[in-house]
């Protein structure tokens, strides 16, 4: 008899197992507390008359997740896209987009369908261009220097997003410092014990940054609030995201994405890029429930962005002048350096953060604190600097680092468990 079975969501072909192996979706007709769930587990057999529905429930989200895990690493291999047109070779219409992003692009890399794979491929596309871009890679720290106070002025507890924010930025440093391959990168991301750190990290980012654009972003949560939405569908881990949170995330760490769409819509394949109207540094694969990373034919020219199929416009779709709470709320991107031509060098730089923020909202509007300098203005004396107090305190910065790390992941998992609760 055969096994297989498609995923209801993204309709990829399972040869085994009860949750799809691109994105977790249980298997159709699968029941919570049954034994066929883990009649390969003698570990988790349920107790028929002592557990009760919630305990099951839980002990089945276990079970899915620990196979995802089994299956598929944090950030795969590149590969070709003709992969994935021999798992959905029996959807018509996903073939025939994936072949036209053929045509664009060259390989896919596969990220792990846990919930958190639109944050996890964004964040490897990130750090992959940055570590062949110093000058990005400059203005990235910079700002990445910034995002306690900016979130603490949010009303973030210190004590709650210290620990993240030191490991988000001491990768940071690490990206500038080091210039990495891109198998340390993948080795990096692929670290779970980093690597979730880092993407709860950027969702609170991505959480602040809704909440510090609130008439950019209301338009879009249908019946919730801002503060409900964040609570529910952006800060915890392993929720899904849209193109709410796509745009929010992009326009925070100033790093343009381009996402193409496979999904069973009629018509020719369907790419945004957020903000709208930037020059995207990084690309991502959508397909319905999960997020890939891909790359671009070296000269290909990608058409513009095809008209959104929603009859609301994108985030900053808009020609229009950012509010002055928007002004506001980008403002205190600042570096809390103690030397004073560090904090000089963080100001201009936290200038050139909030000028591209007011941009994404904006094409039409101009920065109201001047034309921000280049990173290239700032990358020769930053960089002595930099690498002079590295080389000296090297020991040191490794043992801080696995220090703040411990710490981190005591943190990260009480916010796992929901100890920490809501963090605005």
């Amino acid at each position: 008899m055969d096994s297989n079975w498609h995923c209801s969501v993204c309709t990829y072909i399972n040869t085994t197992g009860f949750s799809c192996e691109v994105c977790g979706t249980a298997k159709p007709g699968t029941s919570f507390g049954s034994d066929d769930v883990f009649k390969n587990d003698t570990d988790l057999k349920l107790p028929q008359d002592s557990m009760d529905i919630d305990e099951a429930t839980m002990a089945q989200e276990e079970a899915i997740k620990a196979e995802i895990a089994a299956k598929q690493p944090l950030i795969g291999a590149m590969e070709g896209l003709d992969s994935l047109e021999t798992e959905f070779r029996e959807n018509a219409l996903f073939v025939k987009k994936i072949q036209e992003a053929a045509g664009k692009y060259e390989h896919v890399r596969r990220v792990r369908g846990d919930g958190n794979c639109f944050y996890r491929a964004y964040l490897f596309a990130c750090f992959e261009c940055l570590s062949s871009n110093h000058g990005l890679c400059l203005q990235f720290l910079e700002w990445a220097k910034g995002t306690l106070d900016w979130l603490i002025s949010l009303g973030y507890a210190r004590v709650a997003i210290e620990d993240f924010y030191e490991v988000f930025v001491e990768t940071a440093e690490w990206l500038f410092h080091t210039q990495p391959s891109v198998e340390a990168v993948e080795m990096k991301l692929g670290d779970q014990s980093v690597s979730d750190i880092l993407v709860a990290f950027i969702r609170m980012v991505t959480s602040g940054y809704i909440q510090s654009h609130p008439d950019t972003f209301l338009p879009f949560l249908g019946d919730k609030t801002i503060a409900q939405f964040v609570a529910k569908e952006v800060e915890p881990m392993a929720a899904e995201s849209d193109y709410v949170q796509c745009a929010a995330l992009a326009s925070a760490c100033h790093i343009p994405v381009r996402i193409e769409y496979v999904d069973n819509t009629d018509g020719p394949l369907n790419a945004h890029t957020f903000p709208s109207g930037e020059q995207p540094q990084v690309y991502l694969l959508y397909r319905p429930g999960h997020y890939d990373v891909l790359y671009k034919k070296p000269g290909v020219e990608l058409d513009k962005d095809e008209e959104c199929k929603d009859t609301r416009p994108l985030p900053f779709a808009e020609n229009k002048a950012p509010s002055e709470g928007e002004h506001k709320a980008a403002q205190p991107l600042k570096s809390s350096s103690s030397s004073s031509s560090s904090s000089s060098s963080s100001t201009s730089s936290s200038s050139s953060s909030s000028s591209s923020a007011s941009s994404a909202s904006s094409s039409s509007s101009s920065s109201t604190e001047g034309d921000p300098k280049s990173p290239k203005d700032n990358a020769n004396t930053t960089s002595t600097n930099a690498n002079t107090s590295n080389n000296t305190n090297e020991d040191d910065h490794e043992d801080r680092e696995q220090a703040r790390r411990k710490k981190a992941r005591l943190r990260y998992a009480a916010l796992d468990q929901g100890i920490l609760g809501s963090l605005d």
